[in-house]
């Protein structure tokens, strides 16, 4: 991992600062290109199933082949990150990302497209990228400076969001300019930018080799992220907020009964929280103490909660818009925040792991999370879908506060210093150790039982 550097004082945003780093940047680069790509896939995959048939589940069927596989597999691909070169597995996903892609281009143009087919090919895709995606995570820590590791997770979290906004703009200007297939075709194409910038990766990373089977070094990682009290916490954070975001899945359902607006203040309501979401990021990035970080997340558990009361009972528009933006500027602002600590807390022996268990919580419970909030919405109404979920928002606030847990969130970078390889042999996972968040090096490689050491307090 790099040393830390000596802060550089500007005026830019420490999430776009970030971006002086060669090797960070030109991965962002990458990464851009290709999420504009599936962005642009994700609208083309929903109106190709909607040219087949008129069932709204079919429709919906799409997002759950492409989510499911974060669901299913990204812990296991984050056991891989730990096993593997962390480059080869990020450039193995990403071109085994091309064929289903393509594929679905030349059947959309031959017009030999079925919904088994579309579906099965978008589960392809979201195969690769489950597999893959915890080592783009986990890479960040190896290509970036320790200390400004949360400005970079800010920074990924800003690409992310802008090309939330482009990619399904772009995508819908490329389908009704060029035709449905090359929305596929473009996509397949934008994985080979991430290819290319690894290419010109500077940065030597590590070979993470261990002697451990597979589904063991799996389990250890299970225990390592329930029993680090730190990382626990906040992985039980972000499955409660995202379990709670119902709105997204009835976005439609809002547009046209609550607000009675058509495609155009639909479009608006999904900008509303990306331009929300891109302004978190950035005041993320400059959230660098950990008592900034404690009222980040605080804050924006209230302010989430407050969000879902208006956006349930407003009838108008312009209000709606205004709570969504607001809204995407508390969650990301704080999801940024809990993204980065889990990195730069995670020893980089467990390092992938638990970025597998934030990917499989943060993209495989979308499916879970639509299905419920239309549920509720079905059995009650979508208005107190919304509500329920600002009710769980706010008990969720009583917990953190009435037990203290704002003190477990504390940045130590003195966790970090046992992955600088001049410190010692590689760890070798020991099973025997009682508990593996308290694990320390010993010559020879072994993890052995350690001095338990609080580093939880405030």
């Amino acid at each position: 991992m790099p040393s830390p550097t000596t802060p550089v004082t500007s005026r830019i945003p420490r999430s776009l600062l970030v971006l002086r780093h060669r090797d960070f940047a030109l991965v962002q680069l990458g990464n851009g290109v290709s999420q504009i790509g599936t962005w642009g896939q994700y609208i083309a995959l929903g109106w190709s199933i909607r040219q087949l048939t008129s069932w709204p589940f079919a429709v919906s069927l799409s997002l759950v082949a492409q989510f499911v596989p974060f669901l299913l597999l990204a812990p296991f691909g984050g056991a891989l990150a730990d096993r593997m070169n962390r480059r080869t597995l990020v450039v193995a996903g990403n071109l085994a990302a091309v064929p289903p892609a393509i594929a679905l281009g030349v059947l959309t143009a031959t017009g030999e497209q079925t919904i088994p087919l579309i579906l099965a090919l978008a589960a392809l895709s979201g195969i690769a990228t489950a597999l893959s995606q915890p080592a783009m995570s986990a890479v960040v820590g190896e290509i970036v400076p320790t200390d400004e590791l949360p400005e970079a997770i800010a920074s990924v979290t800003v690409i992310a969001n802008l090309t939330r906004i482009a990619g399904p703009t772009l995508g819908a200007l490329v389908i009704s300019t060029w035709g449905l297939q090359w929305a596929f075709y473009l996509n397949g194409l934008s994985f080979f930018a991430v290819v290319v910038s690894w290419a010109f990766v500077r940065t030597k990373l590590r070979s993470h080799t261990t002697h451990e089977p597979f589904f063991a070094q799996f389990r250890l990682g299970v225990r390592f992220a329930r029993e680090h009290a730190q990382i626990g916490f906040l992985l039980t954070l972000i499955l409660v907020m995202t379990l709670m975001v119902f709105h997204v899945a009835l976005m439609p359902v809002i547009a046209t009964d609550l607000l009675h607006a058509g495609a155009s203040g639909y479009a608006l309501l999904i900008t509303a929280t990306g331009v929300g979401a891109i302004g978190g990021a950035l005041v993320a990035g400059e959230v660098v103490t950990d008592r900034r970080r404690r009222i980040a997340i605080g804050g924006s558990l209230f302010v989430i909660a407050c969000m879902f009361v208006v956006i349930a009972t407003s009838h108008s528009l312009a209000l709606t818009c205004a709570a969504l933006v607001v809204y995407g500027f508390a969650f990301f602002s704080s999801s940024t925040v809990i993204q980065g600590l889990l990195i730069a807390l995670s020893p980089d022996a467990f390092r992938g792991r638990v970025m597998g268990l934030y990917t499989m919580i943060a993209a495989g419970t979308v499916p879970a999370t639509a299905l419920l909030g239309g549920a509720l919405a079905s059995w009650f109404s979508p208005e107190v879908a919304i509500l329920i979920s600002a009710v769980v928002m706010l008990g969720l606030l009583t917990w953190v506060l009435a037990a203290h847990k704002l003190r477990l969130v504390r940045f130590d970078l003195a966790a970090q210093d046992a992955d600088d390889p001049s410190m010692g042999a590689p760890y070798v996972i020991d099973p025997s150790v009682d508990n593996p968040a308290m694990a320390s090096e010993a010559p020879g490689g072994t993890v052995l039982p350690a001095g338990r050491t609080d580093r939880s307090g405030s």
